[in-house]
């Protein structure tokens, strides 16, 4: 992780630059798009309808701390800003602090993360549900309960061809993804399954490396 001030990285420059809010109280990140700076203190973000309700309910009688990700120039950065107001009419904006500090990291060729997404794979007429617990742009690996069928247990035997179906933080569309199972580990508690994607698309592909780029620790605000 390399650390930079917020003058080196100006977000003046990011205006329309679609980013990934969270705000604790809402279930996981959400987009949105930096649309205006004032004077390097107050950045102004636009708001999709549908989070209108959850965001006027947490910002209510509170300020709470807002977390923002994005990419730039082959750099994901993230940083934490005390948002200020809530604006709903003509158009829903979220003012926020503008950063003191904002975190910067190189995007790495190929990497993997840890995650907890829900998850579930198929083959045939079976399915299993579970989360993933880490992933790369080629494959994850996979946590489920050990409690399974027998038809259950044939689908998780090596080399199987299956199709595992999970969603993004910050997206509304599944994923569907044809998936190879190269390894499985299991003990008392749980099964892990080790994935290789088979033919992802091109969105499908984008849409896990941005979740991997953007996935890294931020420090406290």
């Amino acid at each position: 992780m390399n650390d930079s001030q917020g003058t080196k990285l100006k977000l003046a420059n990011e205006f329309h630059t679609d980013m990934q809010l969270e705000i604790p109280g809402m279930h996981g990140r959400f987009k949105s798009k930096l649309c205006g700076v004032v004077n390097e203190e107050i950045l102004i973000f636009q708001i999709s309808p549908k989070y209108v309700d959850a965001i006027r309910s947490l910002t209510k009688d509170n300020t709470p701390t807002v977390t923002v990700r994005g990419i730039s120039r082959g750099r994901a950065f993230g940083f934490k800003g005390a948002s200020i107001k809530f604006i709903i009419h003509p158009k829903a904006l979220l003012l926020v602090a503008y950063p003191t500090k904002i975190q910067t990291q190189i995007i790495r060729a190929s990497q993997r993360v840890k995650c907890l997404l829900p998850c579930k794979f198929s083959k045939e007429d079976t399915e299993i549900s579970g989360v993933i617990a880490d992933i790369s742009s080629s494959g994850c690996h996979f946590k489920t309960h050990v409690d399974i069928d027998e038809a259950q247990a044939e689908a998780m035997q090596l080399s199987n061809e299956v199709t595992m179906v999970f969603t993004l933080p910050g997206k509304d569309k599944e994923i569907t993804i044809n998936a190879i199972i190269r390894n499985t580990f299991s003990d008392d508690e749980k099964i892990d399954i080790g994935f290789q994607f088979d033919g992802l698309t091109d969105d499908d592909r984008l849409a896990i490396k941005e979740y991997i780029d953007l996935s890294f620790d931020l420090e406290p605000f």
